[in-house]
């Protein structure tokens, strides 16, 4: 409870230092709970009447440049960095979730407002938009509206997937959005698309075929494809059950069948059929502009444009599914190498940078109970970019990838950080042996502890 008031304290300390500013260059990370911290932060200021130059980057190093005399507010990023963020000219605000490295400066004319440092988990408890979010309250209760953009940004955060449900203070703005209109949570079947893809779609990612419907009494089509949002209460009932029985009977094991009924969160005000309305859909609608260099498409839609912007992003959208199943297609034809404590994969080129962490994400989840760590390079304009993703039984077993990969870059000259189960690293070009040495060392001695 102190902590919590101690949290709120620091959100209102945020909130007036934003007050007594008539201009900021907001710093947003291109993932999509950066664009969701971003819209957040946008949002709350103009309605304070605050203005804001918006500059989209891809790491922290790219986000120390920029106006020396213009106040900074660093959009889920910043944390790794502050030695470097208090150093600057300008007045600085981190607003982020990530492991800080280095110290806070309390006396000078900074400010960082991130929950790790009162004991809040900023892996599962909390993302950057829903720190954002706590100072956008800050400024106004009326801002309450504002808490379905910031569970958009901790599911793109995939935040619900170890629990299969948002925990924390993320829970907390669950309630708060629920109250507010803007947000329903319930259990429902845990499968990506139920908003906007056919049935028979949605079952083409669980390997069945439309017959399984039919042997369930559901109809497919009724003068178009049927959705998920189509269906009745007892038909919706009756699909999930069935999936779960044939999850179980074909060996995948309680755990995966757990997996397929999850809490779901819908933004009721938004229409029915589009992306908008689920928040997994709507993340993976922002992951497909910022990442593909139209920063401003992303938070456009978080600002609310539901045409132009909506327009250009589903075309991005198709692009970005096309780049993921490619991706997916080079990890398994390639196969993967193996060091003693993770296997990884080269790109090269053949990956974008930008989307490596999600490929290096989903080609761990398809290798059920995956006894090692997924580490992924692909080239990148400042160097070797490293991503790399972990299961919750890893990290149960002392794995802690963000320092892992903080102490292994710097081993070669490079930066990096993250979280237990998911970080990154930008090493120099022909690092890269050297740093699989060093990675390979930092992970072992943490298992082995």
């Amino acid at each position: 409870m102190e902590n919590i008031e101690r949290l709120h304290r620091e959100a209102r300390s945020c909130a007036r230092w934003l007050q007594g500013l008539d201009e900021v260059e907001i710093v947003s990370h291109i993932d999509a709970d950066g664009l969701s911290t971003c819209g957040v932060l946008v949002q709350a200021l103009r309605r304070e009447g605050i203005a804001a130059r918006i500059r989209f980057v891809r790491n922290g190093g790219e986000a120390l440049g920029g106006p020396p005399d213009l106040p900074r507010v660093f959009a889920e990023l910043g944390s790794g960095r502050l030695d470097d963020v208090q150093r600057l000219p300008c007045p600085t605000l981190v607003v982020d979730h990530h492991p800080t490295v280095g110290r806070v400066d309390r006396a000078g004319p900074h400010r960082v407002f991130n929950p790790r440092l009162l004991g809040f988990d900023g892996t599962q408890e909390i993302s950057g938009s829903g720190t954002a979010y706590l100072i956008a309250r800050a400024l106004d209760a009326a801002n309450a509206d504002l808490a379905a953009l910031a569970i958009v940004g901790a599911v793109g955060d995939r935040q619900d997937r170890r629990h299969g449900r948002l925990i924390g203070l993320n829970r907390t703005i669950v309630e708060e959005g629920s109250r507010a209109g803007v947000l329903e949570a319930r259990v429902d079947l845990h499968l990506f698309g139920r908003q906007t893809r056919p049935l028979i779609r949605l079952l083409e990612a669980t390997g069945l075929d439309p017959g399984f419907l039919h042997d369930l009494d559901i109809p497919v089509k009724n003068g178009h494809w049927l959705r998920w949002g189509d269906l009745a209460g007892e038909e919706r009932m009756r699909l999930a059950s069935g999936l779960v029985q044939w999850s179980l009977a074909t060996g995948q094991g309680a755990e995966a069948a757990q997996r397929l009924l999850a809490e779901g969160y819908t933004l009721p005000r938004e229409p029915e059929g589009t992306p908008f309305r689920d928040a997994s859909e709507y993340a993976s609608l922002l992951n497909a502009t910022a990442r593909y260099g139209e920063g401003q498409v992303g938070l456009d839609l978080c600002l609310g444009d539901r045409d132009g912007a909506y327009r250009r992003a589903r075309t991005l959208l198709g692009r970005h599914r096309k780049n993921i199943s490619a991706g997916l297609a080079l990890v398994h034809d390639q196969g993967l190498e193996e060091r003693s404590h993770f296997s990884y994969f080269c790109a090269e080129d053949r990956i974008r940078d930008t989307i490596l962490g999600i490929i290096t994400g989903m080609a761990l989840e398809r290798e059920t109970g995956a006894e090692k760590p997924l580490v992924a390079f692909a080239r990148a304009p400042e160097g070797l970019k490293v991503s790399a993703r972990a299961t919750p039984a890893h990290t149960q077993r002392g794995l802690d990838l963000g320092p892992a990969l903080m102490r292994a870059a710097h081993a070669v000259g490079g930066d990096g950080g993250g979280h237990d189960i998911a970080g990154g690293a930008t090493i120099p070009p022909g690092a890269m042996e050297e740093f699989l040495d060093h990675l390979d060392r930092e992970i072992g001695v943490q298992m082995a502890g």
